[in-house]
């Protein structure tokens, strides 16, 4: 893509969506950047990006059994209510900004729209001096989105105590890293049942390093989780209304014996106990503030939250004696509130209105100002 080609897909991503986000204060501006990359700016921390193509290349690069353990951590929550399909994206507390990931429709893909975020190293410094490879990289690395077809998926960890790493579940078929998975879900899937059958065609491999990766995803109808076990892959199918389309960091295919660990068994517990407000908007984004990370630091919290420290590395069976000093340092961390990532937050949260094919996205635990994107 040539300099002019990408500053008007700017000017148009500009125009598009100045009529979506809910704070008509605010102005978006147009961030040049080297290589002749153009990056629309949204908010402090929020970017977006328009693709009118992918070098499908970059998939396969990224997708070989050395590159496919991607070092990165991260803690997540998901649910599916009725047509809203919720996300919290759980990180460090630093600089790390998030791009949303507009991508076109072509002879080879979907159009979608996605979010690409938690890495360390993106910066707001990164993003005002993007690099052509970084740029070209973006989409591929994206967490959740939603396609045209109205297919939604998003990617978890799950504790890597808990199962073997993912080397391989189909030897016959071409390699796919599962941290690539959102990528060809988005550009190929029909419906969440065709994602599946998309899975389950490749040779699936690799997760966040030690930690393995599962995937929620949904359509209109239905939703699956989708998890592997000693490098088979195995999944839930629900109706679009079932409490449990939920998924947090341990398996939920197979509660509670592969799940010594337990990660995120709390916010498990409050998604499930509040399920029926997520069948609305408003109702979803409630949801998903009950569970928003830094309520792990409040020792008010009921249950309090003890899965979530020393990197999960305490087991259902651990005193809670044993965990206070792990948990009284985060806690103090916490309260510092210093950009340093000594302690975690809701990166973003991302709610899709799968009938209406958008998203509502809010940035670090910001709920009062929420940013529109759509189709």
């Amino acid at each position: 893509m040539n300099k002019l080609t990408r500053f008007a897909v700017a000017i148009i991503t500009l125009f598009c969506l100045s009529g979506c986000h809910n704070q008509p204060q605010q102005t978006e501006v147009i961030v040049p950047v080297s290589n002749h990359n153009e990056v629309t700016k949204i908010a402090d921390y929020l970017y977006t990006i328009t693709y009118t193509d992918l070098d499908d290349a970059i998939l396969e690069q990224l997708s070989n059994p050395e590159a496919a353990f991607v070092k990165q951590e991260g803690a997540c929550s998901s649910v599916r209510n009725g047509n809203f399909h919720g996300r919290n994206l759980d990180l460090f507390y630093n600089d790390m900004c998030e791009i949303v990931v507009r991508v076109e429709k072509s002879e080879k893909r979907f159009a979608s729209l996605a979010v690409c975020g938690a890495k360390a190293d993106i910066t707001p410094a990164v993003m005002d001096t993007l690099t052509e490879e970084l740029y070209q990289r973006l989409p591929f690395s994206v967490l959740d989105g939603i396609n045209e077809n109205g297919v939604v998926c998003n990617i978890n960890v799950v504790s890597g105590e808990d199962s073997e790493p993912t080397t391989g579940t189909n030897p016959e078929g071409k390699n796919l890293s599962l941290a690539c998975a959102n990528r060809y879900i988005l550009d190929h899937a029909t419906s969440a049942q065709h994602a599946v059958q998309l899975l389950q065609e490749h040779n699936l491999m690799g997760g966040f390093g030690s930690l393995g990766l599962h995937l929620m995803i949904s359509d209109p109808i239905e939703t699956y989780i989708v998890e592997f076990v000693d490098n088979q892959m195995v999944y839930y199918q629900g109706p679009r209304e079932s409490d449990s389309n939920i998924m947090t960091n341990l398996f939920s295919t197979k509660l509670p014996e592969l799940n010594p660990h337990a990660l995120g068994v709390e916010r498990y517990a409050i998604l499930q106990a509040n399920y029926e407000e997520g069948n609305t908007l408003d109702g979803m984004v409630n949801l998903m503030q009950r569970v928003k990370y830094t309520q792990a630091y409040q020792r008010c919290t009921e249950p309090f939250w003890y899965s979530e420290f020393n990197g999960g590395a305490f087991t259902v069976d651990t005193p809670n004696a044993d965990k206070e000093e792990a948990i009284n340092k985060n806690i103090e961390d916490f309260e510092r509130h210093e950009r340093t990532g000594l302690f975690w937050q809701t990166v973003n949260t991302s709610v899709y209105d799968i009938e209406n094919r958008s998203l509502r996205l809010y940035v670090q635990e910001n709920y009062n100002e929420p940013f529109d994107f759509k189709l």
